[in-house]
């Protein structure tokens, strides 16, 4: 499955929750 983080306001990338949980469970990132 893929996986879309979209960035709103915090481009953080090192604690973002909602992209290292979609780095969990997704096979590509977009």
């Amino acid at each position: 499955m893929k996986a879309l983080v979209w960035f709103r306001s915090d481009l953080r990338t090192d604690d973002n929750p909602a992209l290292r949980q979609a780095f969990k469970e997704a096979e590509s990132i977009e």
